[in-house]
């Protein structure tokens, strides 16, 4: 009887010590830690290699706060974008590894890659018109990046309806097309002091991000479309080693007021057009030299623009339904004057319509004035004549002292 007893005790230790194997040898690849951490955190722990998966649907669970450490190559993010539970997810502990498709180019395979350290392009998002092939996570509100992340790649977060916050790591470098278009991002955005990129589009149409934008002093351009339509964002701070503010970089914005740094040499196509809350005057910097096209075209400006000498291009409608009450010039001779012809023919003047109609004499609103420099008025009446009226200008014209 007893000799029966210790066969059962020990068929049953067998089977225990098999079971324990079998779930052993099922979580060598990927764990999951049942006691949350401090911030209520359930912590998953990934071993993945550049070419082999580890991370399963399974080991995450319904959890809606997950935070993973290891390491994760780009299928692993797969799986992270296919999870419809998780709403905080902590990166930071995270090394990236492998070969990573990090955005679009003109290269022969038509993608730019990164070894490791980077955030894959669709890693969550997609943009609209791909979604059907893509998919897109609409479900993840907080995201904290891997602390050795330095690129964030293209439409990683695209279209990621319900993304309220985002943690960058110190060491970031690259955000590049459209990885944070259309997100649900609230509050202000802090970028890393080390940052060079901020790519087309990066947060346009970011629609909850309020406050003040402060442009990161390595970056050189804030590329096209960047923060377009960021309605509630209220100010920008520009650096002085700054060259260029592209088209619509900051187009349609709740910006209040601008000051432009010394040291911007361009001024994009439509880069603060619609603007409806901009007020003030505008001091264009020395270091400016080209305008384009609709560059502050319907923002509210109501005092004084100021355009120094150096400017010698300056396209239609540039400030065309401002509201500015004078605008002083500071070219004195012809040879100052911008002679930039455009492609459609005719003297900048008069055919492209650089400043508002209230301007113009014909509008006999003599309150709108062009502030010129004392002696220079024969300059400015031949440079801007009115047609069929010798010895007048286009525009209302007078002297300082």
């Amino acid at each position: 009887m007893k000799s029966t007893k210790n066969k059962r005790s020990l068929a049953s230790l067998k089977n225990f010590l098999i079971l324990f194997m079998i779930a052993s040898i099922t979580l060598v690849g990927c764990s999951k830690d049942d006691n949350k951490d401090d911030e209520g955190y359930t912590v998953v722990q990934v071993n993945s290699t550049e070419s082999n998966s580890k991370l399963t649907a399974a080991m995450l669970g319904s959890d809606t706060k997950v935070k993973l450490k290891g390491t994760m190559n780009t299928d692993d993010f797969k799986v992270l974008k296919a999870n419809t539970t998780i709403t905080h997810l902590d990166l930071y502990s995270v090394d990236v590894v492998g070969k990573i498709i990090i955005r679009t180019t003109n290269l022969t395979d038509g993608y730019e890659t990164q070894t490791g350290n980077a955030i894959p392009m669709n890693a969550f998002g997609s943009p609209k018109k791909e979604i059907d092939k893509y998919g897109v996570n609409t479900v993840l509100q907080y995201v904290k990046l891997p602390k050795t992340v330095t690129t964030v790649g293209e439409s990683s977060f695209d279209a990621c309806t319900s993304l309220a916050e985002v943690v960058f790591p110190e060491g970031l470098i690259d955000i590049w097309a459209f990885a944070f278009n259309e997100c649900a991002l609230t509050g202000e955005l802090k970028f890393p002091e080390n940052m060079k990129n901020i790519g087309m589009g990066a947060f346009a149409s970011c629609e909850k991000l309020t406050g003040t934008i402060v442009i990161p002093k390595k970056l050189t351009e804030v590329l096209i479309f960047a923060f377009y339509k960021c309605t509630n964002i209220t100010g920008v701070t520009l650096h002085g080693g700054l060259e260029t503010i592209d088209q619509g970089a900051f187009q349609a914005t709740g910006l209040t007021s601008l000051d432009l740094p010394e040291g911007i040499e361009n001024i994009g196509q439509y880069a603060f057009a619609s603007c409806e809350k901009l007020k003030g005057s505008l001091v264009i910097p020395e270091s400016v030299g080209r305008i384009f096209e609709g560059a502050f075209e319907s923002s509210k400006f109501d005092g004084t623009l100021t355009i120094p000498k150096g400017v010698h291009l300056i396209e239609d409608r540039a400030f065309n339904n401002t509201d500015f009450k004078k605008i002083e010039l500071n070219w004195v001779e012809s040879s100052d004057f911008p002679w930039e012809i455009n492609q459609r023919g005719g003297r900048w003047g008069y055919n492209a319509y650089w400043f508002p109609t209230n301007f113009e004499t014909s509008g006999n609103k003599t309150d709108y004035f062009l502030s010129i420099p004392a002696g220079s008025k024969a300059e400015y009446i031949n440079y801007f004549p009115r047609e069929g009226h010798p010895g007048e200008s286009f525009f209302n014209l007078k002297e300082r002292n």
